[in-house]
C-alpha cells in the first residue's frame, strides 16, 4: 500500500530530507504500507523553511519545527504575546549543538546517512 499526502499545485510544501522521500518506519497495523512524500510531483514547491503558511494550511517539518508552527498558530489565534508566554513558559530556547537540520546544510554523507534511514529515495 502506499499512501500520497494530498497536495495541490502551487502550494508550497515542506520535504524533510530533499524533493523525495519514502516513510517506512509506519504503525504495526500498517507492516507493508509505505508513506511517499514528493511535494514535487504533486505540482507544490519545496521548501525548506520550518513553518509555511499558504492560505489556510499551515505545515511543519520536524519535531522541533512542530513547536514552531504551534507558536506561530497561537501568534495567529491569540497574539504574539501570548505565543511568547508559552515559549517562555515551556522554556524553547533551541541551540542545536549541529547546523545540519537542513539539506542545503548537512554534509553530503551525513545527508545520505539520514536519507538511507528514512528508507531511500524514489
Amino acid at each position: 500500500m502506499i499512501i500520497g499526502i494530498g497536495l495541490y499545485q502551487g502550494f508550497t510544501a515542506l520535504d524533510a530530507i530533499g524533493p523525495c522521500e519514502v516513510l517506512t518506519y509506519l504503525p504495526s497495523y500498517l507492516p507493508d504500507a509505505k508513506v511517499v512524500i514528493c511535494a514535487a510531483s504533486y505540482g507544490a514547491q519545496p521548501t525548506e523553511q520550518r513553518v509555511v503558511t499558504s492560505g489556510r494550511i499551515v505545515t511543519g517539518a520536524g519535531v522541533s519545527a512542530g513547536i514552531d508552527l504551534a507558536l506561530t498558530l497561537v501568534d495567529k489565534i491569540a497574539e504574539a504575546e501570548v505565543a511568547q508566554a508559552i515559549q517562555l513558559a515551556i522554556e524553547y530556547d533551541p541551540h542545536p549543538p549541529f547546523d545540519a537540520g537542513a539539506p542545503s546544510k548537512a554534509p553530503e554523507s551525513v545527508y545520505d546517512m539520514a536519507t538511507a534511514a528514512l528508507g531511500g529515495k524514489d
